[in-house]
């Protein structure tokens, strides 16, 4: 198999400031989930978590646009179709639909700017008559014929949910439309017919001969003429919801990218299979599958590129603009060289020098956790790692020296968050447990609180006086100063929220404090609380805080993105309208060139985003596309086994929803389904009798939708 990964990233910085929307601005996106693939000439166009990806089909060579460096509205692309001028019309996951024309957003549109009912699009199609149809998540099918727009909500979905998993035009100009929880339906222009097939359609194609061809679940392949259907039994080893996408070719063979079952051919009487057991495939997780004009086959993977195929050769092309092997980075620290940590999720420790990317995981070092929660570079520049189960790590640039529960002073293996003193004694935080090491003595500071059931460290901060400041979930903040403990909450201070998610201590000593409801200035006798009612914080739920040289505070918002707040003025970047990669910041870090590091942690599209301009250009003032109506906190503990609970708020009484799907949409568990009142609520969920893996936990309150992920190991 010949692999192509044909970038270099001083090519792609050339082409990032060349393109440049966001000057000083730049996305690092792994080139996961590819949802969508686009033949057009010689070139192939690929839909990633991260951003459009344009293939040379000649010379392999690609070119990446993104938020930063094209102005895209979201890199998470979840369709694509192409116009009669050529211009690509890419749906997304937060960001509504764009047209682009190969180089330029020529438009976008969104709930906020146009007609269209929500951002979350599912299918996109062209008719002959250049007409856009555009499948949203929930809210039925829009028409865009030039400036105006029409609308669907076809009346056999249930009350509620009117989502479409896919569009296709036949080649007499009608409309099939897969809903979401019905059978395959066709509409001419006048009429709506529901073909009962007794199970709802996933995915739609039209072959050669103008037959419409179906996937159906429960059901298997089915193949209209006009008149009549015809089912085509599909292998033992293919499930009633494995296939995710077909093409046709000219030969009228039907491609089908699977989920775990790698790419399927039916040539009308017989089944051929491809996957990792028996070809050189890239995955068996597909999620997209094109034929290009001169009739090779392309696949797009969940996780790991794309695949061309010639019928004899399997050809792979990362789509990523960076190294990263995971999404979701959980921590950044910067050491004097100029070398970036990066933690992640589940793809362990990534070394950044500005050029190469190296990463460590438990396979090629003695790392014992993937899961980076903590990163600290101490004046030595060696690395100190906290990892989620695997304790405390040292690195030195040659050896890994692993403390945990049984050969330290730990007492926890899940550490929080990494610091040291001006003595260069490590302090570090499990979630009950203040602890410090001095390279050869432990000692460990229970908290007051600790035997309460719900005092965990989120944070760890030490000021110019020495002082280590801890932030806890949901029982304030406090402060250590080597003899005992002050505890300020909401009852007997200022502070605004008792969950504090983070501490930066200022050049004045002043501590600023990230809670969930708003930011606090403290100054040690006096409190500023800064919120969205007081100030121009654009909302008051808050994941970190840091400070650069410019005094400058950066701090990240729970699904808003990131802002930062000058002293005078406050800026938040999300949405269309932002170089933000993601809108979950779970990581900031000021490197030593004072440049601003940024990590999202979220199923959706995150990566990483960095800012090197000493002025913030280029980015519009506060936009907020989601109304402050509900918040989805993470479930703790995660990962669990069996049992997990999960938190929310509402600030208005209504209908709520929460449901629990397994990693391919299917639902687990309804775990809400009443009206209730606004304020925080919390419900259990148990794995019990699940299989180990990822899990995603869904709420609905009236029009607002927020979903997360979560870990059961059993």
């Amino acid at each position: 198999m010949k692999n192509i990964c044909v970038f270099s990233l001083a090519l792609l910085l050339i082409f990032s400031l060349a393109f440049a929307q966001y000057p000083g601005w730049t996305n690092y996106t792994p080139g996961t989930q590819v949802a969508s693939l686009l033949p057009e000439g010689s070139y192939l166009w690929a839909g990633t978590k991260g951003g459009l990806v344009r293939i040379d089909r000649i010379t392999g060579e690609q070119t990446f646009y993104n938020k930063a460096n094209a102005g895209l509205p979201d890199n998470y692309i979840t369709c694509m179709a192409i116009d009669q001028q050529g211009h690509k019309w890419v749906g997304t996951c937060f960001g509504g639909i764009f047209e682009f024309d190969g180089a330029t957003v020529c438009t976008a549109y969104n709930r906020d700017n146009s007609p269209l009912p929500e951002n979350h699009i599912t299918a996109v199609a062209v008719d002959d008559s250049n007409r856009i149809w555009i499948g949203t998540y929930d809210k039925g099918m829009a028409v865009l014929d030039g400036e105006e727009w029409t609308f669907f909500l076809e009346p056999q979905v249930p009350i509620g949910w009117h989502g479409v998993r896919t569009i296709t035009v036949d080649s007499c100009g009608a409309v099939w439309v897969g809903w979401i929880g019905i059978s395959p339906t066709k509409f001419d222009g006048v009429e709506w017919v529901v073909y009962d097939l007794a199970n709802p359609a996933w995915v739609t194609a039209v072959d050669s001969e103008h037959h419409v061809w179906v996937f159906v679940e429960n059901t298997g392949l089915s193949e209209f003429d006009g008149s009549e259907w015809t089912l085509y039994t599909m292998p033992d080893s293919v499930k009633t919801r494995d296939v995710t996408e077909i093409a046709i070719d000219e030969a009228g063979n039907k491609w089908m990218a699977t989920w775990g079952k790698g790419l399927l051919c039916f040539d009308g009487n017989d089944w051929t299979q491809f996957c990792r057991k028996n070809s050189s495939i890239l995955s068996d997780t597909l999620l997209s599958v094109a034929v290009d004009a001169d009739g090779q086959i392309w696949v797009g993977a969940l996780d790991r590129g794309v695949n061309e195929y010639d019928g004899t050769t399997w050809t792979e092309y990362s789509v990523s603009n960076c190294g990263l092997p995971d999404n979701t980075i959980w921590a950044i620290a910067s050491d004097s060289r100029g070398k970036h940590w990066i933690g992640t999720d589940g793809g362990g420790v990534v070394l950044f020098d500005g050029l190469d990317w190296e990463i460590y995981t438990r396979s090629n070092t003695t790392l014992p956790d993937n899961s980076i929660t903590a990163l600290f570079v101490d004046a030595w520049d060696d690395l100190w790692i906290g990892t989620e189960t695997g304790g405390l790590v040292k690195f030195d640039g040659m050896t890994w020296a692993v403390y945990d529960t049984l050969n330290s002073g730990l007492n926890e293996n899940e550490i929080a968050d990494i610091t040291a003193d001006s003595q260069g004694k490590i302090w570090l935080i499990t979630p009950k447990w203040l602890v410090s090491f001095d390279g050869q003595v432990w000692n460990r500071y229970a908290h007051p609180f600790i035997e309460q059931r719900w005092i965990s460290f989120n944070s760890l901060a030490i000021d110019g006086n020495g002082d280590k400041w801890v932030g806890c979930r949901y029982t304030g903040l406090s402060r250590f100063d080597g003899d005992g403990w002050t505890n300020y909450k909401t009852t007997n201070s200022e502070l605004p929220g008792n969950n504090v998610r983070d501490i930066a201590v200022d050049l004045q000593n002043h501590k600023w404090i990230a809670t969930d409801n708003g930011i606090a200035e403290f100054d040690g006798n006096t409190w500023t609380v800064f919120t969205s009612e007081n100030s121009g914080l654009p909302y008051n739920y808050l994941t970190n805080i840091a400070i650069d040289q410019f005094d400058r505070k950066w701090f990240g918002i729970i699904g808003r993105g990131a802002g930062c707040y000058d002293g005078t003025t406050w800026q938040q970047f999300v949405g269309p309208q932002s170089p933000m990669s993601g809108n979950y910041i779970y990581a900031i870090d000021i490197d030593k060139q004072n440049r601003v590091w940024i990590g999202g942690a979220e199923v959706f599209s995150a990566g990483l985003t960095v800012y090197s301009g000493d002025q913030i250009q280029g980015v519009q003032p506060v936009i907020t596309l989601y109304p402050d109506q509900l918040h989805l906190e993470q479930n703790y503990p995660n990962p669990f086994n069996p049992q997990t609970e999960i938190r929310y708020s509402m600030q208005q009484t209504g209908p709520v929803s929460l449901k629990v799907f397994d990693i391919v949409g299917r639902e687990i568990a309804t775990l809400v389904q009443e009206v209730q009142n606004a304020g925080s609520h919390s419900v259990s969920f148990s794995g019990s009798g699940l299989p180990s893996g990822v899990y995603f936990y869904q709420l609905r309150c009236g029009t607002e939708v927020q979903v997360k992920k979560m870990l059961l190991l059993q």
